[in-house]
């Protein structure tokens, strides 16, 4: 494999390499409301699944040529379409297009003949010079190699929500899992609320190491916080924060991935972040945005002045709940609420 990949550009025999990966696609369970003078278009969190597709790439690097093509699935016969589609529309003037891929049990001549009549598939097989990859060496896939460059590495976010208004008060994307990540999402919340210490904080989270690391736990024992922990391997005991994760997988990571790097990831959080504070309805919020919920509290209580004890409270003692899970997956299958591996299929 590795004496083929090193052979010199020849048009007339050209080295091509495909792969292919499912993805999964989403769609609105109610229509989004249009944008108006004053207000951008505004989208609901709930989504509803619209089956998946699987993505075909093909690459010749030595040419810098790539293709990328979706299809419902990946049969035999869809993969001898294809090769057709290779053979006559992209090399039609090849002599014989020297193909890469890997073991997949689609991935053969019989395939051919189970898409084409025999002497058709015939003549396209006689143009194809076939490689697989080894059981355990896709890498040499220049295909899943220019996947990889793409997706590769992990990416690891911490929110900070406001329990009242589920407005995001604090976030971090890095691709390390330490203390330090969690801990920037809570100082960009603290001081986003401008709290101080004994102002009465109730904090909320999961048992991740990162929340109850002695770093994490004296930053909110030097404010005061009152620090609220839940059970060990029970989401329900953080259901808000999970929600958000939940919600920030099915619109921002899945529908808008794949994703290059954690800049990337950084770039669109900040945006998303933003969409969803201040645009995004929520259905917990009478259909409104968390800001636009929150300035509408402020305006009640300029109008008509409240004690605390008449107030919400949440309003009365802030608090905010916070997570940070580690569930992994790829970006086109599986939950990527906080932390989500940007590698192509194994």
């Amino acid at each position: 494999m590795l004496a083929v990949c090193a052979r010199p550009y020849d048009p007339a025999r050209p080295l091509v390499c495909r792969d292919e990966k499912p993805y999964q696609m989403l769609g609105h369970v109610r229509d989004p409301l249009p944008p108006r003078p004053g207000r951008d278009r505004r989208e609901d969190n709930e989504y509803v699944r619209s089956g998946t597709c699987s993505i075909f790439c093909w690459v010749e690097r030595l040419r810098g040529w790539r293709r990328v093509n979706a299809q419902p699935c990946r049969t035999k016969v869809d993969w001898a379409h294809q090769v057709e589609h290779l053979l006559t529309v992209d090399y039609p003037g090849a002599d014989t297009v020297v193909l890469v891929m890997d073991n997949l049990n689609t991935h053969t001549i019989a395939s051919l003949y189970e898409a084409f009549d025999p002497e058709k598939a015939f003549t396209l097989a006689q143009r194809l010079e076939i490689h697989h990859t080894p059981r355990h060496g896709s890498w040499l896939n220049i295909a899943e190699i220019e996947l990889s460059a793409l997706w590769s590495g992990w990416a690891y976010v911490a929110f900070v929500l406001d329990v009242y208004s589920r407005v995001i008060v604090g976030r971090q994307v890095t691709n390390r899992m330490r203390t330090e990540l969690p801990l920037d999402a809570l100082e960009m919340a603290l001081w986003r609320r401008r709290i101080k210490k004994d102002s009465g904080l109730i904090h909320h989270s999961d048992r991740g190491s990162q929340y109850v690391s002695i770093g994490y736990t004296d930053r909110l024992c030097g404010i005061g916080a009152s620090a609220s922990v839940g059970s060990v391997a029970d989401s329900y005991d953080n259901a808000m924060a999970e929600a958000l994760n939940g919600t920030f997988k099915a619109e921002l990571i899945e529908m808008q991935g794949p994703w290059k790097d954690v800049d990337q990831v950084e770039r669109a959080i900040f945006q998303w972040t933003t969409w969803y504070n201040e645009e995004r309805l929520h259905s917990a919020l009478d259909y409104v945005p968390p800001a636009e919920y929150e300035q509408a509290f402020r305006r009640s209580q300029e109008q008509a002045p409240q004690s605390d004890a008449a107030m919400p409270p949440a309003m009365a003692v802030p608090m905010v709940t916070t997570s940070f899970t580690i569930v992994s997956g790829l970006c086109a299958a599986g939950g990527l609420p906080a932390c989500f591996h940007l590698s192509p299929f194994p």
